[in-house]
């Protein structure tokens, strides 16, 4: 007869370090930049059953509207999904066919397709040099999964990385040491994953823009005033900057998973859009 009291301890120590294995990046060169946070974030009955958060998000004024087809002048005010050729090792400069813009997502790809998680109907705003990006992969079984970040209207990417795939929410941090998004700038990111269209292997990316923009005297000082990653998060919320706002609660959940953030997470992904994966995440 097993005693409960004696084993629990054990159970309870082998969980944490599988845990810690399943969280910590493997040797790579993205080590720094990309991590999954579903584990503690979606795996909890308790968290799953949270109240809605207390986080309130005020898009910031669009003014004209930006272009949303491919190598315009400005980053993308809506997710945009691009098929292209299967040509994942092309070198840097070679001519290749533009990608064409689709309505939406092959149906043979939706099981592998991200979900950028980012507003469904306007371009995004950040303070940060190097903000921290978030998408959702609804399924690992890809082959590839690559990251590009460029200029809006350039064609060439400023940066990418090949990532290994991994279902949940992904986090990635642009790395200090080579990405500083430029003050008044519009950028494009996208991810991209191969799947079988119509017997053809083809590339299908989800891509959309992201702007950096100087912080107010407002934000600063408000900021300044807020105790708590949460306080902090709502007054980016308020003000209409998304990127800083997400980033700040991925970060502090991943920090010090609680339901009160958890809560706040999701109820930025309903307040743009994003309801399915929200849907999902508290089903899961």
């Amino acid at each position: 007869m097993i005693n409960c009291r004696q084993q629990n301890p054990l159970i309870l120590s082998i969980i944490s370090m599988l845990l810690v294995q399943l969280v910590t990046p493997s040797n790579s060169s993205s080590n720094h930049l990309f991590k999954r946070i579903s584990i503690g974030l979606f795996n909890s009955p308790t968290l799953a059953q949270s109240l809605p958060g207390n986080i309130q998000y005020s898009p910031p004024d669009r003014g004209a509207p930006g272009a949303t087809g491919s190598g315009g002048a400005r980053a993308y005010e809506k997710p945009t999904i691009l098929e292209s050729d299967d040509n994942w090792t092309r070198t840097r400069g070679t001519a290749t066919p533009p990608p064409a813009n689709l309505q939406t997502v092959p149906k043979e790809c939706i099981s592998t397709t991200p979900t950028l998680l980012v507003p469904q109907n306007h371009l995004g705003l950040t303070t940060s040099s190097n903000p921290t990006l978030l998408w959702y992969l609804p399924n690992k079984d890809v082959e590839i999964m690559v990251f590009e970040l460029r200029k809006a209207g350039e064609k060439e990417p400023i940066y990418a990385e090949q990532l290994q795939p991994s279902a949940g929410i992904i986090q990635m941090q642009l790395p200090k040491d080579q990405v500083k998004l430029e003050v008044g700038t519009e950028y494009n990111w996208s991810v991209s994953v191969p799947c079988i269209v119509e017997g053809k292997r083809r590339k299908i990316s989800v891509e959309t823009g992201i702007k950096r923009v100087a912080a107010t005297p407002e934000l600063t000082q408000k900021l300044s005033q807020a105790n708590t990653p949460q306080q902090k998060a709502r007054i980016y919320a308020q003000q209409g900057y998304w990127y800083d706002a997400l980033e700040t609660l991925s970060s502090a959940f991943t920090a010090n998973p609680n339901q009160s953030t958890y809560g706040d997470i999701l109820s930025l992904l309903d307040q743009v859009g994003l309801n399915e994966i929200a849907k999902k995440e508290r089903q899961r």
